[in-house]
């Protein structure tokens, strides 16, 4: 059974309506950027950039959210969580300003940048301040929603912006009130219960306890390449199956449905048997979905049950090394273990698309089976070994 980060005790925990409204403040952000970024691409796109410059400009958040998540760690130890956090907000506000108020161009650079710097500081600060408050006995269950939430707001912001027809710069205006709201969340007596219980002690370098902790990056890592690698590439297999165009945009959304409603459940069973014991569980149904997924060619209505599968399980792999890193570190371990699962997960979503890519070029038939296949094992060989989730009296790996 599960215990709870013993980092701090009962009486010194964050009464939860504050953690959850600092946590307000990340799923606001989310979904104010993803209203907006996705249109912005296409604007960049439209514009006659050629395509080789708009795909660099699709990866320029995700780089900055890796290259300052390596440092976040000492930064908000300095600082503490809620400065960071406004910062972020800022940062998230200037974007939507810019994308408004300029021409596409090589300065739409710059406002990608400050969506990274948005994303990187909410998902490490408020990632943290969840894992070390969350109430005992119902970690999984509190980390699953909080998943499935940010899960949500991540997919309806593309989607009200598909169906409210409006343009860049109308978007652009609603997504800059959004940041504003979450900016003004941070204030109101938040700052002195969320600084004033971090850890006293300065985190060491966060390549110390990526070191000392292998298998936690591995398995955030696979749990990006996985959970992405099959959204971006499940619509183009599903066409290679011979469905219609319509049918096969509609496995992305399925299997965001799947991540969206399994998220609870399995942080609830986790609470009952474990993290690891569930990670093992998810690792060994993906292995026999990919094996599943070499008969689709002969039955390809395996598509639909199998995006289910992928959606709840793949994207369950990010829940439980959330929780993991919840009930097993304390103190600093706490912030460099969620910076390390947001580094992994981030680096998996850089690598999945074209990996993906790559597999059903090789073989249109079966290569995205033999991909999903080699990244579930892999899970499971990690997650099987014994000590690879094991940590001694000061949250270090045995």
């Amino acid at each position: 059974m599960s215990t709870v980060n013993p980092c701090l005790d009962l009486e010194s925990r964050i009464p939860m309506p504050l953690v959850w409204r600092f946590a307000s403040t990340a799923l606001i952000a989310a979904f104010a950027m993803l209203l907006l970024t996705p249109l912005a691409v296409v604007e960049l796109a439209a514009s006659g950039v050629p395509p080789m410059w708009v795909g660099g400009f699709a990866f320029i958040a995700p780089l900055t959210m890796t290259v300052l998540l390596l440092m976040l760690a000492r930064v908000t130890h300095a600082v503490g969580r809620v400065w960071p956090v406004r910062v972020a907000a800022a940062s998230g506000a200037l974007a939507a300003l810019g994308f408004a108020t300029t021409e596409p161009g090589a300065l739409w650079a710059l406002w990608m940048v400050l969506v990274g710097v948005q994303f990187a500081v909410h998902w490490a600060s408020v990632d943290t301040v969840i894992s070390e408050n969350v109430p005992p006995g119902r970690a999984g269950a509190t980390i699953g929603l909080y998943q499935t939430l940010l899960a949500a707001a991540v997919a309806l912001g593309p989607v009200v912006a598909s169906v409210s027809g409006w343009a860049l710069a109308d978007l652009a205006g609603a997504s800059f009130a959004l940041m504003l709201l979450s900016l003004a969340l941070s204030f109101g007596g938040l700052r002195g219960p969320i600084d004033s219980r971090r850890p006293v002690e300065r985190p060491p370098g966060l390549w110390r306890f990526i070191a000392a902790h292998p298998a936690l990056l591995l398995v955030a890592f696979l749990a990006g390449l996985f959970e992405v690698g099959t959204t971006a590439m499940g619509s183009v297999q599903a066409l290679g199956l011979g469905f219609s165009a319509g049918q096969a945009v509609l496995v992305a959304s399925v299997i965001a449905i799947g991540s969206l409603v399994a998220q609870v459940p399995i942080g609830r069973i986790a609470d009952r048997f474990g993290a690891v014991p569930m990670m093992r569980l998810s690792a060994a149904v993906l292995v026999v979905a990919a094996l599943a997924l070499w008969l689709a060619p002969l039955a390809p209505w395996l598509l639909w049950p199998l995006a289910v599968v992928w959606g709840a399980f793949g994207g369950g792999l990010q829940t439980l090394v959330y929780l993991h890193v919840a009930i097993s570190q304390r103190g600093s371990g706490v912030v460099l273990g969620m910076a390390t699962m947001a580094l992994g997960f981030t680096l998996g979503t850089l690598v999945g698309p074209a990996l993906g890519g790559v597999a059903v070029q090789a073989s249109p038939r079966h290569g995205f089976a033999l991909l999903l296949g080699t990244m579930a094992l892999a899970v499971l060989m990690v997650v099987m070994r014994r000590r690879a989730f094991a940590v001694g009296p000061d949250g270090a790996a045995d």
